[in-house]
């Protein structure tokens, strides 16, 4: 799929989830779901600080996501080249989706830029 149809599918992500009231069904839910739900790191626990997951828009014009990937301070989760982008958020006990919501939107953004920026390359090099 060209850079700039991934661009579109990412574009037209962001608004769907500016008007979601639930992550359950996007590709997201399960990142949510794990930033929420797992042990923070405190100076009690060997918790987590954050939660990633890598992310491609596919040949069928979807956006997958990779097996959610929990980090500790310090880590981070190292990109392949069958996946475009890095998807995170920080580990919050009981977060709102509001706060995540803002997040992956931000996140998604970035995102959809660069596959503008590589359609725009793709177009001065033809």
């Amino acid at each position: 799929m060209e850079a700039q149809k991934k661009a579109d599918v990412v574009t037209a992500q962001i608004e769907t989830l500016g008007n979601v009231d639930s992550l359950a069904d996007t590709p997201f839910s399960s990142l949510f779901h794990e930033a929420r739900t797992s042990t923070p790191d405190t100076m009690r626990s060997n918790g987590y600080t954050g939660v990633s997951v890598q992310a491609r828009v596919n040949d069928d014009g979807e956006i997958e996501t990779s097996d959610v990937v929990k980090t500790r301070q310090g880590e981070s989760l190292r990109g392949t080249d069958s996946w475009d982008f890095t998807l995170s958020l920080q580990v919050r006990p009981f977060m709102a989706l509001d706060v995540a919501r803002d997040e992956l939107i931000w996140q998604l953004r970035k995102m959809s830029q660069t596959y503008s920026s590589r359609a725009h390359r793709n177009q001065q090099i033809a």
